[in-house]
């Protein structure tokens, strides 16, 4: 069972359990159960899975590590981080990156007149703008040759199992008095934002921080807090997340934490609205395809793998999967293909993406397929 990873209390109980239809030879359990810790109030994902069985997925996976065309989104995204950071940093700053994945934010620095800049990521990373370091997020302050003024953490520690590890080697790397940035989606506002059923609960967002439980965890890890605030990121044309943005010092005195006794119905609001978006989508395919026996899906991405689980694909053959950029080699034995081969035109299409649907209708239309397209309908009522 797992310990709650901001007090380390074995005191939890179950919420939700969320069900996967999982690539072929994945590393991680098809289950996982959403619990909140009894005492202090966190909400974070038990799958039977450890951290090594999470180093073995990420390692697979190269969506965090290829350097690929940055979207408009992702360039306002790192304008705003740029923002929330200039006030703790100077152009000769010792810059780490965290978890720096392609090496987005670090090049947008850089064109900002920041030079002494390094990126740590476990995969392979070529670039010239920064220094990079090939390493664990848990042991890369071992062998390193400065210390840093301040380690920007974005999208992270909502991934890892064993936090406490990689907030222990962030302290020992900042030099005295340095900063730690952290960005993490706010689970406390899941509700008002959902745009794609259990978007949140998915094989890879393990923890789920409200402001409070992210403060608990950087005041129990010897960080004084300095700045938090929660602010809405736009992901793309349809969907809004919710982020905290917390700017701590590097301290040697932890603080008592409070427990947070919000978040919990917080996220069973957000359940009750994913659960009924998700029969929605169901009755809305039942009807669609009522006279059909194949389909394609384009897009396969996290909705997919909870629609996959649906019964009505157990009389619906999948025809192809289809992905502009896969991260999945097969599920249910049929490999992920990207649009380049052909598409029997009469075999309808189901965009298995309402976050991302725009994108892939463009697509569509682009190579002038014309099957029948049914795009899933967005409604949190």
């Amino acid at each position: 069972m797992r310990v709650c990873p901001v007090c380390t209390s074995r005191k939890s109980h179950n919420m939700y359990e969320v069900n996967f239809v999982l690539p072929d030879e994945f590393p991680l359990n098809t289950v996982q159960i959403i619990k909140v810790c009894d005492d202090c109030g966190m909400v974070f994902s038990d799958s039977g899975n450890n951290q090594t069985d999470f180093d073995n997925y990420y390692s697979r996976s190269s969506k965090y590590t290829s350097i690929a065309v940055l979207t408009t989104f992702d360039q306002q995204r790192f304008k705003e981080t740029f923002n929330s950071l200039k006030d703790f940093m100077s152009l000769d700053s010792a810059i780490c990156d965290l978890g720096c994945g392609g090496g987005g934010l670090l090049s947008h620095l850089h064109s900002c007149g920041y030079k002494n800049l390094t990126g740590i990521d476990g995969g392979e990373l070529i670039q010239e703008k920064f220094n990079f370091i090939r390493s664990d997020l848990f042991s890369f302050s071992d062998n390193l040759n400065e210390s840093f003024d301040l380690v920007i953490c974005t999208g992270v520690i909502e991934h890892v199992y064993e936090i406490d590890r990689v907030l222990r080697s962030i302290h020992v790397s900042l030099k005295d008095n340095g900063f730690v940035y952290i960005e993490v989606p706010d689970a406390s506002r899941y509700f008002n934002f959902v745009t794609s059923p259990f978007q949140d609960f998915n094989i890879e967002h393990i923890n789920h921080f409200s402001e409070r439980t992210l403060i608990n965890l950087l005041q129990r890890s010897l960080f004084e807090i300095v700045q938090a605030v929660s602010i809405l990121q736009q992901e793309s044309e349809v969907h809004k997340m919710p982020v905290i943005r917390i700017m701590a010092r590097k301290s040697d005195r932890a603080v008592v934490i409070q427990k947070d006794n919000s978040l919990r119905d917080n996220i069973y609001r957000y359940i009750e609205l994913s659960e009924n978006m998700m029969l929605s989508f169901e009755a809305f395919l039942s009807e669609k395809l009522e006279n059909q026996t194949e389909v394609y899906i384009w897009g396969v991405g996290q909705l997919t793998l909870k629609l996959l689980g649906l019964k009505l694909f157990t009389r619906i053959r999948i025809a192809g999967l289809v992905d502009r950029n896969p991260i999945f080699s097969k599920v249910q034995g049929i490999s992920v293909e990207k649009p380049t081969e052909p598409l029997n035109p009469e075999i309808p299409i189901i965009i298995g993406s309402t976050i991302n649907a725009a994108v892939i209708k463009s697509d569509i239309e682009t190579l002038g397929l014309n099957n029948l397209i049914i795009e899933l309908e967005i409604s949190s009522s």
